[in-house]
């Protein structure tokens, strides 16, 4: 019991302390933006290209009712799953043993799922789901893998390659057993066959309501399979996230020295473990690597998938005795403390450094300070909310997740500004990319404090201006005054 609640305690601490530190990331901004569509519409209005199923979403909005609006109530749901994730892999030991603590312990302190379970994005839930659903298999119990199955269809529509890779992996395994017993079959329990089907109807019934909006939008039911004709081009041509095989490898030995470590020792542990479960999650591990390995496109964040390799380590240890033991227990235990340095590093003090990997399509500090200038100045005065403020930004996430309680925002180009003179002077605010800035400069008349604003490193730069009338209090000293004569 001591060793369940360190674990978590540990877990929890790293994923819940200073939650807000992070400027909001661009997929957070869309996240909110779909939110904002359940308060308005009732319901999730599934869309085949957007690649993400609709239970993340309702989640995030439970999150609002409970929470109140904001990045970090999204973050605080997200933390929680993280947290529930390392729990789950560490309630494996019942099938396991040992092995599965180790797991636990390296999932706890991995810097990808520290990092990644510190911010609203599908990933912790989509294993949290992968992990359900393999101990529902482990444990022949049909609801909960079937549980398991809906968190995973009803977040991502890649879930097949988790499936295909774990009863693959089932198969070889069971196929090696067989042949290792000279052809005999190990005599395993099974649920009653009403069992099953009563979980396969409950399944099939919660991802129908979830996927047509509680019924609201039956189109949604055909529009899920619409979904793997665009994830499948996008998937093979990478839109814009292609990277070289060899990016996983990079990632691991960056980041992830247990898992790298583990990648390596896949064939001893397969050769060593008398333990068909461990053997399976070893090959499920690889399999999922190969997988994700052989796809161009990669996000550092899939790399949360590959967590069935964190039981190789334990595999190999719980496997062993006398001086392969000794050696290895150590090692292990030296490559889980780095872990620890590398998580609190990247989270607590390298969260927006554009040099880290797991730092991707990133808000920037600019962003945080400009919203900082924002939050003081409505809260000092809250008629200012009620300014015109205007987006001349080509890619404006997060913006219109936490621009949207400003009534009067408007979304414009050069030609609208330059057509109708008079938006510029009635704006308090104007957020705008450099490419259309000089066009801007020349018919700026009301004077404006100008303050850096970039959104993302891999984005063109940009400027924040403020009505300095109606702002100048709350704009840092040195800001420049653009407009004025």
């Amino acid at each position: 019991m001591m060793r369940t609640s360190l674990v978590l305690l540990v877990a929890f601490l790293f994923r819940m302390i200073a939650l807000g530190i992070k400027p909001p990331h661009f997929d957070e901004g869309i996240n909110g933006h779909f939110v904002l569509q359940i308060w308005r519409d009732g319901f999730y209005s599934y869309d085949p290209t957007n690649f993400h199923g609709p239970l993340y979403f309702y989640l995030l909005h439970f999150a609002e009712i409970l929470w109140g609006r904001s990045v970090e109530s999204f973050r605080i749901m997200n933390a929680l799953i993280a947290v529930g994730l390392v729990g789950a892999v560490w309630s494996l030991r019942r099938e396991v043993g040992r092995v599965a603590e180790w797991a636990a312990w390296i999932l706890a302190v991995s810097p990808a799922f520290v990092f990644y379970g510190r911010y609203a994005i599908h990933e912790s839930l989509f294993v949290l789901g992968q992990v359900l659903f393999v101990a529902g298999r482990f444990r022949r119990r049909s609801f909960l893998t079937a549980l398991g199955a809906v968190i995973m269809i009803a977040t991502k529509e890649t879930f097949f390659i988790f499936i295909g890779t774990w009863f693959i992996a089932e198969f070889l395994i069971g196929w090696l057993e067989r042949w290792e017993l000279g052809g005999a079959r190990v005599a395993e329990p099974r649920e009653s066959r009403w069992v099953v089907v009563a979980a396969v109807v409950l399944s099939v019934t919660s991802l129908l309501l979830l996927f047509t909006g509680f019924l609201a939008k039956p189109s949604g039911a055909f529009d899920f399979f619409k979904a793997f004709d665009f994830w499948s081009k996008t998937g093979q041509v990478g839109n814009g996230h292609e990277k070289e095989w060899s990016y996983w490898l990079m990632l691991l030995a960056r980041y992830e020295w247990p898992l790298l470590l583990s990648l390596s020792l896949v064939p001893l542990v397969l050769w060593r473990s008398s333990s068909r479960r461990v053997r399976t999650l070893v090959l499920a591990g690889f399999g999922h690597w190969l997988a994700y390995t052989l796809v161009p496109y990669k996000t550092p964040w899939l790399i949360l998938g590959f967590w069935p390799l964190a039981f190789v380590l334990g595999g190999l240890i719980e496997s062993t005795s006398g001086w392969v033991r000794r050696v290895v227990k150590p090692i292990a235990i030296s490559l889980l403390a780095i872990s620890t340095w590398k998580a609190y590093e990247l989270s607590f003090e390298k969260f927006v450094d554009p040099t880290e990997p797991y730092v991707y399509v990133q808000t920037t500090a600019d962003y945080t300070n400009v919203m900082a200038v924002l939050k003081r100045a409505v809260q000092a005065r809250p008629e200012l909310r009620n300014e015109l403020v205007l987006l001349l930004v080509k890619e404006p996430w997060p913006l219109p997740y936490d621009m949207s309680l400003f009534p009067h925002l408007k979304y414009v180009r050069l030609e609208d500004l330059a057509a109708d003179p008079s938006l510029l002077e009635r704006a308090g605010l104007l957020l705008i990319d450099e490419d259309p800035w000089n066009g801007v400069r020349k018919i700026l008349k009301k004077p404006m404090l100008r303050m850096s604003f970039h959104l993302r490193d891999a984005y063109q730069g940009g400027w924040a201006l403020f009505d300095q009338e109606k702002f100048k209090s709350f704009v840092p000293l040195g800001a420049e005054v653009e407009g004025a004569r």
